[in-house]
């Protein structure tokens, strides 16, 4: 059966979402799309926003990127969530290789802006994607004013360092909030490792829920070879459920 989407087509066409416009935009949906400047602690920090038509105050949604920048599937995750009611906010997070404890800075600061132009800090959510994933874990460890996070296909284990000293697998125990981890089935990442993150965060009343998707990879809502239809879309509509379910409506 043709569906109209091919494997290369990317998160934009799997959802639909059509492209984002330049900066100080607006589409036929009516998203608002812009760029931004984040002040932090460490100058200020380019970003980029969706957000739905009106005044808001709208439920933030922090875009954590995937190491490679402001790419398309940071545009168009942005641009779906403001279509789904959200305001999406998506900082240049990795500029300068910085430490962990400068994104989780980077993170507050957002949502701070976030809050200052049209958002709703009370209903703050976190949206991840590999690296950027990761580092959805470690939020929704460390900020207590989160409502909920979702990690795709983040890496759960690696090298700790003074600069990096928790994994997502650490974080596990340690959530404020509700975490939604989706991976793929073939992306290198042990089974096991995947029932422990659960496992984990169960044993310290914490809550973590993940699926794997059979025949997945991992990045597997990026346009190119790793693309998988049928897991972006699911994962779509998870994250929507999660973000709505805990809080972040």
């Amino acid at each position: 059966m043709k569906t109209g989407i091919t494997r290369r087509a990317g998160l934009a066409a799997a959802l639909a979402l059509g492209l984002s416009r330049p900066a100080r935009a607006q589409d036929a949906d009516g998203v608002q799309t812009g760029e931004a400047q984040i002040p932090t602690e460490g100058g200020a920090v380019a970003g980029i926003f969706a957000k739905p038509p009106g005044a808001g105050p709208f439920p933030i949604v922090l875009v954590a990127e995937n190491g490679t920048g402001l790419d398309r599937v940071v545009i168009d995750a942005c641009h779906g969530l403001a279509k789904e009611g959200f305001m999406a906010v998506a900082p240049a997070l990795f500029a300068g290789n910085p430490p962990d404890g400068t994104l989780m800075q980077r993170l507050d600061a957002t949502a701070s802006w976030a809050a200052q132009n049209g958002g709703d800090r009370l209903r703050t959510g976190i949206v991840g994607f590999g690296p950027g994933g990761r580092i959805a874990w470690l939020y929704a460890a460390f900020s207590p004013a989160l409502k909920a996070a979702v990690a795709w296909y983040a890496p759960l284990q690696g090298t700790t360092s003074p600069t990096h000293p928790m994994t997502a697998l650490d974080a596990a125990a340690h959530l404020n909030v509700p975490l939604l981890g989706l991976y793929g089935k073939n992306d290198g990442t042990p089974q096991r490792l995947l029932l422990d993150a659960e496992a984990r965060a169960k044993k310290a009343g914490k809550t973590a829920e993940i699926v794997s998707y059979v025949g997945a990879g991992r990045d597997f809502a990026v346009s190119g070879p790793s693309f998988d239809q049928a897991a972006t879309l699911d994962g779509w509509q998870r994250t929507l459920k999660w973000l709505r379910d805990h809080g972040v409506a």
